[in-house]
């Protein structure tokens, strides 16, 4: 089961009276939770309330993300935990492996609000496409991001937040055959649920 808004509502979240860590919604007559400054633990816990919200797609994607980490790290304890243990069997790296590894260089650079203060882009997914692969990343906390593509794989393009056919940042880049960082990038902002959880 992922994480949704399971009923997203039209009310205005910025004609919403405000109040602590929310907005009072008139016509629910309830808190709506802003999501935007907290932290995966604390929305998981809000979640589990079926609290009204206002999160932001990059966050819900983040949460999503999360969860399915956890998910696939008890499975692979349950699965392949105890044969770690009795396994005589000593792993060896492929040369094969580091070959791979040495073939390949990073792009990487920050993403910012474009509106605003200038802060870092926290949970934005972006696809990077080159000779027609594409490769997915999101930001940190600092917005930075980073990919690692083939070298020499020459001129590409870095997407932001696709949602409903809409891009909100664009940015080419040509790829020699070492690590690129670009030029800090400012992107739109990415639209945002107000709804149940």
């Amino acid at each position: 089961m992922e994480y949704n808004v399971k009923m997203p509502c039209d009310e205005n979240w910025d004609e919403m009276s405000l109040m602590e860590n929310g907005r009072y919604c008139k016509t629910c007559k309830d808190k709506v939770h802003d999501l935007s400054e907290t932290s995966i633990e604390e929305q998981e816990a809000i979640y589990n309330q079926g609290a009204c919200v206002m999160i932001e797609i990059a966050q819900l994607a983040a949460l999503n993300r999360t969860k399915k980490i956890k998910q696939f790290a008890i499975a692979s304890f349950l699965i392949f935990g105890s044969s770690l243990y009795s396994s005589a069997e000593v792993f060896t790296p492929q040369p094969q492996l580091i070959q791979e590894i040495s073939d390949s260089i990073t792009i990487s650079g920050i993403v910012v609000h474009k509106k605003g203060k200038k802060e870092p882009y926290e949970h934005l997914h972006l696809t990077c496409t080159v000779n027609n692969k594409e490769y997915s990343a999101y930001t940190d906390e600092n917005g930075e991001y980073n990919f690692t593509i083939p070298s020499n794989s020459g001129k590409g393009i870095i997407k932001a937040a696709s949602w409903r056919g809409k891009n909100y940042g664009k940015w080419s880049f040509n790829a020699e055959n070492s690590d690129l960082k670009l030029k800090q990038r400012s992107c739109n902002y990415v639209p945002r649920f107000v709804g149940k959880f």
